[in-house]
């Protein structure tokens, strides 16, 4: 594993004991998204990814939510990690107040009315 991958895996500081581990390892399995994932991309997703902190997420009751955006299920932002492909648009967000997905989705409905 790179320094990198190591240093984003260390400081998550999420750990959860052996019961907890299984019941969130249930518990994810059941999700749509999960289902989704290795429907789209073949493979199970890498919980234990240096890009985002599933742990943190399920200690904190997050749940991926349907995005109207894009037909898709997607984690809440706050628990990536700035090594995440999308982590600027948590970074947007915390700016702007505006979710990048919806401006983007609103002005294509707006070139269809034209």
């Amino acid at each position: 594993m790179s320094e990198r991958k190591q240093a984003y895996k260390l400081n998550s500081g999420v750990s959860l004991s052996k019961s907890d581990e299984a019941k969130f390892q249930r518990w994810v399995r059941l999700m749509p998204w999960y289902r989704e994932f290795v429907d789209t991309h073949g493979e199970r997703p890498d919980l234990d990814t240096y890009q985002y902190d599933y742990r943190a997420a399920y200690k904190a009751g997050a749940v991926p939510t349907y995005s109207v955006f894009d037909g898709k299920y997607h984690w809440p932002s706050e628990f990536k990690t700035p090594a995440h492909p999308t982590y600027w648009k948590k970074l947007y967000i915390e700016r702007t107040g505006q979710n990048p997905d919806e401006i983007k989705w609103l002005q294509q409905v707006l070139q269809r009315k034209k």
